[in-house]
């Protein structure tokens, strides 16, 4: 819970004090809501747009202990709420969504160096064991032919963009044009219209810069 809590805070506290980005889950009006062992003992993770409330399993690997699993969930309520409820799974858009705000927060803070194994692993401690095979931000599938038709596969490749875009221009813009961008997305829009808004919002906020 403590975990979750610090997490999810230090998020909120980045989006809305440093960004200066007003976003809030529009579902209820108290912070963000979770249960950190919400889904009786399964190995897998929530969050639940027709309530806003991100819920943690305990199978495996305790989901609510591993950074890249609660800032993953956390990741679909930024795109919901940037969305006010538009948030879409078109070509796993939002799958690849929590995979770039996970690792976007893991690089920043430092917790992996390039030179680690794990440096492009989205769940360092839940992933690439014998419960599962986790996923990663350098997947080399060209869009759109790579695409597979798997929602948390194909969103690797959109995850896989952001951080290539983060390496050059660096977290704070990265960040700022990500949410920007999906503001200006809907429920039926896919990883093209996604991208071009990323330009959009640049353009806008940066001048295209």
């Amino acid at each position: 819970a403590v975990n979750v809590y610090f997490l999810i805070d230090a998020s909120m506290r980045w989006i809305n004090d440093s960004l200066n980005i007003n976003l809030h889950p529009y579902q209820y009006t108290t912070g963000v809501k979770f249960d950190p062992h919400g889904l009786s003992g399964d190995d897998n993770s929530h969050y639940i747009p027709s309530t806003g409330q991100l819920a943690f399993g305990d199978g495996g690997v305790d989901d609510a202990e591993d950074v890249g699993v609660v800032l993953h969930e956390f990741g679909h309520g930024v795109h919901d709420w940037a969305t006010v409820g538009s948030l879409s799974q078109v070509q796993g858009l939002s799958e690849g969504c929590g995979d770039y705000w996970t690792t976007s927060y893991i690089r920043a803070s430092g917790i992996l160096t390039p030179a680690h194994p794990a440096y492009h692993w989205v769940f360092v401690w839940d992933g690439h064991n014998p419960f599962w095979a986790g996923r990663v931000v350098n997947y080399s599938a060209h869009y759109p032919e790579g695409l597979t038709g798997t929602i948390h596969t194909d969103g690797q490749i959109w995850a896989s963009t952001l951080m290539s875009v983060w390496d050059l221009i660096g977290k704070e813009p990265t960040d700022v044009d990500f949410i920007e961008a999906l503001s200006m997305t809907n429920g039926s829009s896919n990883q093209e219209d996604a991208a071009n808004a990323f330009i959009a919002a640049d353009q806008t906020i940066y001048s295209g810069s």
